[in-house]
């Protein structure tokens, strides 16, 4: 998150640049800021493509103006820019995305309808609980949960494809090190 807004970013360069040059710098960040941002969060608005481009002009002398232009003339023709107009938010602000992000989605997409229509092992359930019953450990041979333990029981009981999701450092790892133990 900045800590700062657009306007107060003040760029330097050791020499100016000319005004042919200030164009496609600033294009090639305006380009730099769509990709991050569309790598972080998939979406962005018009505003976080503007904050994230200004940033990465920081040190190359170009006027913020001319960013502002640039962000505005990418967004007015986004096929050309390989940026995709999305709907609108709940507070009708503009959302965007690359090309690219939308691609690798209906790539993951496709990879996940071929993963469920797979069949794969299933576990009986009084299997699992004896092996759980004698401990069974994760990833690091870590101790699991009650809660690591009910998710084993529900990915082993999916007959098909089952989705573990959590935040950093809640044991996921651990959780399925003990699911591949008990299918291996």
């Amino acid at each position: 998150a900045l800590q700062f807004t657009p306007e107060q970013v003040v760029t330097r360069a050791a020499k100016p640049l000319s005004r042919d040059e200030v164009e496609p710098v600033a294009a090639r960040a305006v380009r730099a800021a769509a990709d991050r941002l569309a790598g972080e969060s998939g979406t962005f608005t018009r505003w976080d493509l503007l904050a994230r481009a200004v940033v990465g002009t920081i040190g190359k002398a170009i006027p913020y103006e001319r960013v502002v232009g640039q962000v505005r003339r990418t967004l007015e023709r986004p096929g050309a820019s390989k940026i995709v107009r999305l709907g609108k938010e709940p507070a009708s602000e503009r959302l965007y995305t690359t090309e690219s992000h939308l691609l690798l989605e209906a790539r993951l997409l496709r990879l996940l309808d071929r993963l469920a229509a797979t069949k794969r092992p299933q576990l009986r359930a009084g299997r699992v609980d004896r092996l759980l019953a004698r401990n069974m450990r994760g990833g690091d041979g870590i101790l699991l949960s009650d809660e690591q333990r009910a998710a084993v029981r529900t990915i082993t009981a999916a007959p098909r494809l089952a989705v573990l999701s959590g935040l950093t450092g809640t044991g996921k790892t651990a959780t399925l090190a003990a699911v591949r133990a008990m299918l291996s």
